[in-house]
């Protein structure tokens, strides 16, 4: 009974000595200092004279509990404004949750204070829609900030009770890339893909480098049936509007030796539907190109008929451009304007063409008139309309000489003065030549009779000759002709005299010097 009233007394005096009371403590440091494990059985009020739950806080912002440090920044809990914040004292000290105790603590989740990764998580997250009653437009998933954070920029989620994907950009709703999780499928502008990968809209492949390859990459089973292949479909007005492929682009296979694998590219298309596909056009592995064939023996190889349009006017005509060894234009083939068709030189313009509607030639820029003939004018001038009569007409020239020529006997053929005539010829030619060539021999009392030579020479070369017995001191005119045929090129046709006997005279009669001719007539086959 003493010791019952013995406690409350020392209470009692430490209360009006010190105001401090101390529990297991004769020297208390506060209000209430107790030393050793405490037991509360009710609630506990801090700031609060009416505590509802076993610990109460005083209703009022700002920090609550400090788990470590006494300064402005702890390890703690706080309230503000609509917030429950738990926090470090400083931005280097993150925040943990797992199980364990402190020593031997295990780690699930992490929120980082500082750097650019705010959370790390050690197994998965399950997302469920938050809403109640549940309200299908407010998904599970994650909204994303822009990289600045000024705003919203996509939300990546439940899209409905099939679809997952990304939101943002107006496409589809705002749901631009889906996957059907139902039927592991993928769509890009659309929500109902309705094959592996469904794009609705235009698709961009930058090169991406597959071991040497291109930047779309498209695998076949090899060997076997099922080759790499593009298909078109289109969307019949049938009752159930199905989708029916209409048009192909397959790979072939040719061979699948090692070092040696060979695919042809081929184009199908239709004009009855999927039962009327067929080959069009193939690609092989040459490079050679088929329209209508499978076996293209040249780099362009088409079956049929073939159409090349006009640009609209005659700068952009249909035709077919040429290119020389060198790789420059050399000639156009095609139509020269509405109603001529024609070969087209770049140095020399339309030379060659014909009338499309009359089916007239037209050489050279002309028509030409009835009765006249195509007439082959050489290998450095275009061919023109020649008269009939005009061949043999323009062919024939007369060379003219003047000076004097006086020979004896220990003189060489010797060429007379002017007679020579040069000409060129395309085709192979007939070619008439007649002279007239006045002679005076030289005064020989005793002498024999003078023997007269003419020889003909062609580009140099002997080819026949005219002879004459002549008396002494007599005047004479040396005339012939011939008829030779020569063929396509050049030629430089020669008359040479010479003589065997007293001195003679070339060109000259008595004591006066005549002119003397040679008339040339080239007519062609």
């Amino acid at each position: 009974m003493k010791k019952n009233l013995f406690l409350p007394a020392i209470i009692i005096s430490q209360v009006l000595i010190a105001q401090n009371v101390g529990i297991g403590t004769s020297t208390p440091v506060q209000k209430l200092h107790v030393e050793g494990t405490t037991y509360l059985n009710g609630n506990l009020g801090i700031g609060n004279s009416t505590p509802a739950f076993p610990i109460s806080f005083a209703p009022a912002l700002g920090d609550k509990i400090s788990l470590w440090s006494n300064s402005t920044n702890s390890y703690g809990f706080g309230i503000q404004g609509g917030l429950l914040q738990i926090h470090s004292d400083v931005s280097t000290a993150d925040i943990a949750f797992g199980y364990g105790s402190s020593a031997a603590f295990t780690e699930r989740m992490r929120i980082t204070n500082s750097g650019a990764n705010g959370m790390v998580l050690n197994g998965r997250l399950h997302l469920r829609n938050g809403t109640n009653p549940v309200d299908p437009d407010y998904s599970a998933g994650i909204w994303l900030y822009k990289a600045d954070n000024s705003t919203t920029l996509g939300f990546m989620g439940t899209q409905n009770n099939q679809n997952i994907g990304f939101y943002g950009g107006p496409a589809n709703g705002g749901w631009g890339f889906t996957y059907d999780a139902l039927n592991s499928r993928v769509g890009i502008c659309t929500g109902t893909p309705s094959s592996s990968l469904n794009v609705n809209g235009q698709i961009t492949v930058d090169q991406k480098n597959f071991g040497g390859y291109g930047g779309l990459l498209l695998k076949g089973n090899i060997p076997g049936s099922n080759y790499p292949n593009i298909a078109f479909t289109v969307k019949n007005n049938g009752a159930t509007a199905t989708d029916v492929v209409a048009a192909m682009i397959q790979g072939d296979l040719i061979n699948n030796i090692v070092g040696a694998e060979t695919i042809d590219l081929t184009f199908l298309t239709s004009a009855t539907g999927l039962g009327g596909l067929s080959e069009k056009l193939r690609i092989k592995g040459n490079g050679n190109v088929g329209i209508g064939n499978a076996d293209p023996a040249y780099q362009l190889d088409v079956n049929n008929r073939m159409r090349i349009r006009s640009g609209g006017n005659n700068t952009v005509s249909a035709g077919l451009w040429l290119n020389d060894n060198a790789n420059n234009l050399a000639a156009f083939i095609g139509m020269e304007d509405d109603t001529h068709v024609g070969v087209f030189g770049i140095g020399t313009g339309w030379k060659f063409g014909m009338n499309t509607q009359t089916g007239s030639l037209k050489i050279n820029g002309a028509e030409g008139q009835a009765g006249q003939v195509l007439q082959s004018n050489g290998n450095s001038t275009a061919a023109s309309w020649a008269s009939s009569t005009n061949a043999l007409y323009n062919n024939t020239n007369v060379v003219l000489g003047q000076d004097f020529l006086t020979l004896s006997q220990s003189d060489p053929p010797t060429l007379i003065p002017g007679i020579t005539y040069t000409f060129t010829s395309g085709t192979n030619v007939k070619v008439l030549m007649s002279f007239n060539i006045p002679v005076h021999t030289n005064y020989c009392f005793s002498c024999n009779p003078t023997d007269v030579y003419l020889n003909m020479y062609v580009n140099n070369a002997f080819d026949g000759k005219y002879e004459w017995q002549l008396g002494n001191d007599v005047d004479f005119q040396l005339t012939g002709s011939r008829l030779f045929s020569l063929g396509q090129g050049t030629y430089t046709i020669q008359l040479r005299g010479s003589v065997v006997g007293p001195g003679v005279y070339f060109g000259k009669l008595g004591s006066y010097i005549n002119a003397y001719s040679m008339i040339m007539q080239v007519i062609p086959q």
